[in-house]
């Protein structure tokens, strides 16, 4: 909730997601509860998409966190 890099702690950091929304899809239109997602800076950001997410999440011990109400609010997320 603190928007902060889940690895380093760095900030500014974007939610990134972890289940497959689908290429070409607005995510502005995607009803986002309960898709995986974690903080990550920009570095762990493009790690995450050059290693993929399964690799990714084992390297770094992460499971995600299914996006809620609360958590889609604070990122201003479709939950429609």
């Amino acid at each position: 909730m603190n928007k902060c890099c889940v690895i380093c702690g760095k900030r500014p950091s974007d939610l990134h997601h972890l289940d497959t929304i689908g290429q070409g899809v607005d995510r502005r239109k995607t009803n986002h509860l309960k898709h995986r997602a974690v903080q990550l800076c920009r570095i762990h950001h493009q790690e995450a998409h050059s290693l993929g997410v399964e690799t990714f999440l084992q390297k770094h011990h992460l499971t995600g966190i299914k996006i809620d109400e609360r958590i889609a609010e604070a990122h201003r997320l479709n939950v429609r």
